[in-house]
């Protein structure tokens, strides 16, 4: 195809018959101004004078634009995690409202929050069973990061933070919370969300939410994590946030004291942890 603006490029065969069935160079694309870029799975992108066009035999020809197309672009376009564009831009009014677009291994939206995908996986799948982003969990704010050292996944969304791993499946917890699984050191120090929170109303009440690897405690003083280990068994010994003896944390553990010792304050005192003392 060839026109002054564009000079002579080539539509590759396998979707050239449809790009003519569309009206070729008098469709709404125009005349492609890039060479086609091959993927996996016979297929192409290609970029013409008004938008992207991607191709596979299973998809057909699906365009790509604005923000989703920088996204998947930024992603690895036809050869990112996302795979192939599957439907056209679809608008949701639910919880703020954006548009979402379904690829061949997983899901692109587009919300005032910014533009952000996931990847075919169980969250997703727990993600959809939850009605997506017109459901409990509302539009993606964050990037989805998935580990493949603690295998599993954490992403952030209008109604919180939500961590998936195929023992716990897909657990959502408060923003606080989500800052401090994240400080702590994620999931490679706290693991993933097990379970919903529990409420305790003694000392001034507050929340415990258990990770495979520890706790965070979240109460008016703070959100503070303790990891898995003798510290947080003792505090558990002595009744945790609702007895008498600790109360809620106030600080963040130190565990960085000589002779490989850790400290945290609480409502009732600051206790030391030692091997040699206990």
């Amino acid at each position: 195809y060839y026109s002054a603006a564009t000079a002579s490029m080539l539509v590759p065969t396998a979707f050239a018959a449809l790009y003519e069935t569309l009206g070729a160079e008098s469709s709404r694309f125009g005349y492609p101004t890039k060479a086609a870029v091959a993927g996996p799975d016979a297929g192409f992108e290609q970029t013409f004078q008004n938008g992207v066009i991607a191709y596979s035999p299973a998809t057909r020809l699906v365009e790509v634009s604005g923000s989703f197309l920088t996204f998947w672009r930024a992603a690895g376009g036809v050869k990112s995690v996302y795979g192939y564009p599957k439907t056209a831009v679809l608008a949701v009014t639910a919880n703020g409202g954006g548009q979402v677009q379904e690829y061949t291994k997983g899901k692109i939206w587009s919300s005032s929050a910014g533009t952000f995908g996931m990847k075919t996986g169980g969250m997703l799948t727990d993600y959809l069973a939850a009605q997506g982003e017109a459901g409990e969990w509302g539009w993606p704010i964050s990037a989805q990061n998935c580990s493949t050292t603690a295998g599993g996944c954490a992403m952030s969304f209008q109604k919180g933070v939500v961590g998936w791993s195929s023992a716990t499946g897909s657990v959502m917890v408060s923003a606080k919370v989500g800052a401090e699984w994240t400080r702590y050191g994620g999931a490679a120090r706290l693991g993933y969300p097990s379970g919903k929170a529990t409420v305790v109303s003694a000392n001034g009440g507050g929340t415990v939410q258990a990770f495979t690897k520890g706790k965070v405690f979240d109460s008016p003083a703070g959100t503070f994590g303790i990891g898995s280990g003798v510290f947080l068994r003792n505090y558990e010994a002595a009744g945790g946030p609702q007895g008498a003896a600790w109360g809620w944390p106030t600080s963040t553990v130190d565990c960085t004291l000589a002779g490989g010792g850790c400290a945290m304050s609480f409502q009732k005192g600051v206790v030391g942890w030692s091997s040699a003392t206990g």
